[in-house]
C-alpha cells in the first residue's frame, strides 16, 4: 500500500478554515460596527431633534411669559385707571350732592332762621343756627321731615338769649339724616 501523506492537505484545510473564520469574524465585526454607527447616528439625531424641540418650547414659553407679564402690567394699570375714574366719579357725585343738599336746605329754611354752621359726617348733617322763636325751629324740623332728601330731625340743643338791642335770639343745634334714595344725596 502506498503511503499517502495527508499532513500538508490537513494543514492547508486548517489554514483555509482559519482564513474563512477570520474573514467571517471581520465581516461580523464590520457589520456590528456599521450597525452600532447607524444606531449612534440615529440616536444622536433623535437627541438633537429633542433638544431643538426643547429650545423651541423654551423660546415659546419665554415669549408667553413676557406676554403674560405685559398683560399683568396692563391689568394693574387698568385697575389703577379704573380706581382713579371711580374716585373722580365719586368726587363729582359728592360735589353734585353737596349742591343738592344746599339747594334743599335753601328751599326749606325760612327767612327767620340763620344757619351759622353746617357739618356733615357720612349721612348725618349737623346744623348750628340762630332764630327768633322756638316755633320757627319746630317749623324747620317739620320741613326737614317732609323733605325728599332728609329724615329724622333731632333737636339736640336750644338756648335763648334776651338781648334788648337785637331782640330775643335763640341758638339751636339740629341733627338729621340724609335719605338713601336712588340718585339721591348718597352716591
Amino acid at each position: 500500500m502506498a503511503l499517502i501523506n495527508l499532513l500538508p492537505w490537513r494543514e492547508r484545510a486548517r489554514y483555509e478554515s482559519k482564513i474563512r473564520f477570520f474573514i467571517t469574524l471581520t465581516i461580523v465585526i464590520g457589520i456590528a460596527l456599521f450597525i452600532s454607527v447607524l444606531y449612534h447616528f440615529y440616536f444622536t439625531s433623535l437627541i438633537s431633534r429633542q433638544i431643538n424641540n426643547n429650545n423651541l418650547l423654551r423660546a415659546e414659553l419665554d415669549q408667553e411669559k413676557a406676554s403674560l407679564t405685559s398683560l399683568m402690567n396692563k391689568k394693574k394699570s387698568q385697575a389703577v385707571i379704573t380706581e382713579n375714574i371711580n374716585y373722580l366719579f365719586s368726587l363729582y357725585e359728592s360735589n353734585y350732592n353737596v349742591v343738592r343738599l344746599l339747594n334743599e336746605l335753601a328751599r326749606i329754611v325760612s327767612e327767620s332762621i340763620l344757619i351759622t354752621e353746617i357739618k356733615r359726617e357720612k349721612d348725618t348733617i349737623t346744623l348750628l343756627g340762630k332764630t327768633e322763636s322756638n316755633l320757627q325751629v319746630s317749623l324747620f324740623m317739620e320741613n326737614i321731615a317732609k323733605s325728599a332728601f332728609f329724615q329724622n330731625p333731632i333737636l339736640t340743643e336750644i338756648s335763648g338769649k334776651d338781648d334788648k338791642t337785637v331782640g330775643d335770639v335763640r341758638n339751636f343745634k339740629l341733627k338729621f339724616q340724609l335719605k338713601n334714595t336712588i340718585g339721591g344725596l348718597n352716591g
